[in-house]
């Protein structure tokens, strides 16, 4: 079962007591020190890559507000540094989750190359063989 981006907005602004509204526009909030409202958005962008694989970066800036996707994954990087994660691995695994090695394919050209090739790497079997 998929989890929904609105729930993970839900959840995060009721952990840090937090209007949904202030999550979803840009800007920090100076009142709370120039990172806490970011910082909680960083969680939250952390936890839509992590729970919504379904959900693209461009997708989740969108749905946070009208982010860029560089923002979204300026955010999730940050997290994972601040919080000791291993954002490549998380990102390898969201990539499996995505497309599995079975689905992956070679691109167009890559294929064009190989069945141009295909006759020469045959005769050279053979010469050897």
């Amino acid at each position: 079962m998929r989890t929904s981006v609105a729930a993970i907005i839900n959840e995060v602004a009721e952990k840090y007591a937090v209007p949904v509204a202030d999550l979803l526009r840009q800007g920090r909030d100076k009142s709370r020190g120039s990172n806490h409202l970011s910082m909680i958005r960083f969680e939250l962008m952390y936890r839509i890559f992590t729970e919504c694989h379904h959900i693209s970066l461009p997708n989740m800036g969108k749905r946070l507000g009208g982010f860029d996707h560089t923002s979204c994954l300026h955010g999730i990087r940050r997290y994972c540094k601040v919080n000791g994660l291993d954002y490549k691995a998380l990102a390898a695994e969201r990539a499996e989750a995505n497309y599995p090695a079975a689905l992956r394919r070679k691109p167009r050209a890559y294929s064009a190359i190989a069945r141009m090739a295909e006759p020469y790497a045959q005769a050279m079997e053979a010469a050897r063989g």
